[in-house]
């Protein structure tokens, strides 16, 4: 059962290792921006699946997040979806609860 156990924190680990690497690599490709768009707002927003995959990768939501932030550029990138998505300023990181 160990095995399984291992293996299990491993995929998950690789889940969240896939979302920062579709979140801060630059792509080119018809769905590339979409994509990235979409890793930046699960890693950053409030989502019910988020802190599940962290809990089965067993790391904690907030340090992964607090990692990925100071990630360079990650940023602005995360401001440019809000603004994306909205078609309006960008909401404060505070205020979606990133930074409390």
């Amino acid at each position: 059962m160990q095995n399984d156990e291992k293996h299990d924190r491993q995929l998950w680990c690789a889940v969240l290792g896939q979302a920062i690497t579709d979140a801060t690599t630059t792509r080119t490709g018809k769905d590339a921006q979409r994509d990235q768009h979409a890793a930046i707002q699960w890693l950053l927003t409030d989502t019910i699946d988020f802190p599940i995959v962290c809990t089965l990768a067993g790391v904690d939501p907030e340090a992964v997040r607090e990692r990925f932030m100071r990630i360079p550029g990650v940023v602005e990138k995360f401001q440019g979806t809000q603004r994306d998505r909205r078609g309006s300023t960008t909401q404060d990181l505070t205020e979606l609860g990133v930074f409390s």
